[in-house]
């Protein structure tokens, strides 16, 4: 947030235009007991590892499924 065009413009070929984020139940949570390190991130019940799933379209998905 130091830089002048932090909040500028964004090249639409840079951008992602869909993520499925599947959390890694069996290496659990980042806090098992529940507390954060920040009440404002609201990171309390984060996964310790996620899956990124991504495709080009639901289209293009079931096409190669």
């Amino acid at each position: 947030m130091d830089w002048a065009d932090t909040f500028g413009f964004i090249d639409p070929t840079d951008m992602l235009w869909c993520c499925h984020l599947i959390p890694s139940f069996a290496d659990g949570r980042l806090h098992p007991d529940s507390v954060a390190m920040s009440c404002n991130a609201c990171d309390s019940k984060d996964w310790k590892v996620y899956y990124i799933n991504w495709f080009v379209d639901c289209d293009m998905m079931m096409q190669y499924h």
